[in-house]
């Protein structure tokens, strides 16, 4: 059995698309990423969404973004990303 690659809780990514999903997701939004569980398809992302909960949405909807350490914390403070 191969070793399932986890991504960091800490990564956040910056939405450019959101299909149908338009009360859970918000284009230019920045969202935190969560640790890809056993089944999980390589071609999907599993982030926060708006509704506060983790879903799998497609990876290439979403660009990976370095955010400093400030921002992160505000961002937390601010619930936009649970």
């Amino acid at each position: 059995m191969g070793k399932l690659i986890q991504r960091k809780t800490s990564s956040y990514v910056l939405c450019l698309e959101r299909g149908t999903y338009r009360i859970d997701l918000q284009v230019g939004k920045v969202y935190k990423t969560v640790r890809r569980q056993k089944n999980d398809p390589p071609d999907m992302l599993r982030l926060i969404d708006d509704s506060g909960d983790d879903y799998l949405y497609p990876i290439d909807w979403f660009i990976p973004v370095t955010l400093p350490s400030r921002a992160k914390k505000a961002i937390a403070s601010a619930g936009a990303c649970a």
